[in-house]
């Protein structure tokens, strides 16, 4: 039997329950079928580390960014890995790789626009995976978190992996919307306040 161990990032999924359920009317995309039908609504329970200000965000996150959102997709996950030593018992708490379940995602590709922390070349385009999203049938959501929005601009401070998008440090903190006139504007839940002379900073550190 295979063991596994979980994906380890600066966020960790410790629990995922489907929480509650409702309807909601589906995106215009689509065909004329799906627009019409109504989309199951889950609620994901899902937590994850929280930070008290910016150098706690800064210091956690692998790689900081300003990126443009191109697109998206949806995609079911399992964001288990083989350990690198199978005979590490901190490695491999046992399982089968499995039985780890698919977390649903919302992958983004995301053209860098500005680097501050990490390795990403402007105009690179990468993967930003968040989770929730929507397939034919459902919305998955996660409570206050904020969907990314197509050719808006957003600072995003992530975790980073070798075979896998990269996340968002968490739903609430991990991405700033970057206003036409320079504002930088969190999730409303958001008590950390950055400006763009934290980022200059991070990029001279």
């Amino acid at each position: 039997m295979k063991n596994f161990t979980s994906v380890a990032s600066a966020f960790c999924i410790t629990a995922m329950l489907l929480a509650g359920c409702g309807t909601a009317e589906p995106s215009k995309e689509g065909s004329a079928a799906t627009e019409t039908a109504k989309k199951e609504v889950v609620l994901m329970d899902a937590s994850f580390p929280t930070y008290n200000n910016i150098d706690e965000l800064a210091n956690q996150a692998d790689l900081i960014i300003e990126g443009k959102i191109l697109k998206s997709s949806f995609k079911l996950i399992n964001i288990a890995e083989e350990p690198a030593d199978p005979n590490d018992e901190k490695l491999n708490p046992g399982g089968d790789i499995s039985d780890s379940p698919a977390i649903p995602y919302t992958i983004y590709d995301v053209e860098v626009q500005k680097n501050y922390k990490g390795e990403a070349a402007e105009k690179e385009i990468i993967q930003v995976k968040q989770v929730g999203g929507e397939d034919q049938e459902h919305t998955f959501k996660v409570e206050d978190s904020e969907e990314l929005k197509t050719n808006e601009n957003y600072v995003m401070f992530l975790a980073t992996f070798e075979n896998s998008p990269a996340s968002l440090l968490n739903p609430v903190q991990g991405s700033y919307t970057v206003e036409d006139d320079g504002t930088i504007k969190g999730n409303e839940k958001n008590q950390i306040k950055i400006e763009m002379n934290n980022l200059l900073k991070l990029e001279q550190q």
